[in-house]
């Protein structure tokens, strides 16, 4: 009888040492990390099933499709400002719409100094036409300063070198308030204002390209 008793001890040994526990398991089913395992004893079989990752996009890093697990960065846009070669999406165009406020805010100040001039007729007197022409580079002055704003958009995107470098022709450009009422002091402040003119123009030119290319 003792025989037969340490028998079954012994087999009993035997089948925890060969099964780990006497119960039948409860797997779970496995994850990306984690094979299947027993929710009683903790043991594992097999492997785990491993991540099944979504390419990175501009905005995502690489995403796995099953657990939500990232794995690296993502690619970013191709452009700071624009249109994203790479996703099509819109980048900073909130700043494109704040650029367009700002430089319209600005170009009334030198389309009303502008029109001060074109006005000033000459047979009022040149006295007249001197009071005129000092009104317009006040105007001209706050046209210049008002441009601030846009270069400060500008001058933080690669994209909008070229308008960057247009606007600070215009920002520093020199231009002279007339000194007198002599017709060598009023010619020579309308030759600038024309050249203040042609740099706003080309940097139309610049912005209107650089829309072209989006």
């Amino acid at each position: 009888m003792m025989k037969k008793l340490i028998c079954a001890v012994l087999t009993a040994a035997m089948l925890v040492s060969l099964t780990g526990c006497l119960h039948t398991h409860n797997f779970s089913e496995a994850t990306c990390t984690e094979p299947m395992t027993c929710a009683e004893c903790g043991a594992k079989e097999g492997e785990p099933l491993g991540h099944t990752f979504a390419e990175a996009t501009c905005d995502k890093a690489k995403t796995c499709s099953v657990c939500g697990a990232t794995e690296g960065e993502p690619l970013g846009h191709t452009v700071s400002i624009g249109t994203c070669r790479r996703c099509g999406k819109s980048v900073n165009y909130d700043e494109v719409s704040d650029m367009l406020d700002y430089y319209k805010s600005a170009k009334n100040y030198l389309d009303t100094a502008y029109q001060y001039v074109v006005g000033a007729s000459a047979s009022l007197g040149l006295d007249y036409v001197y009071r005129e022409y000092c009104t317009a580079y006040d105007y001209v002055a706050k046209y210049q300063i008002a441009l601030k704003k846009v270069s400060d958009i500008c001058d933080k995107h690669p994209e909008l070198k070229k308008l960057s470098s247009a606007l600070r022709a215009i920002r520093y450009y020199v231009i002279i308030k007339p000194e007198s009422s002599s017709a060598t002091d009023l010619v020579k402040f309308t030759d600038q204002l024309v050249e203040v003119l042609t740099l706003d123009e080309e940097y139309l030119k610049e912005a209107k390209n650089w829309a072209n290319g989006q």
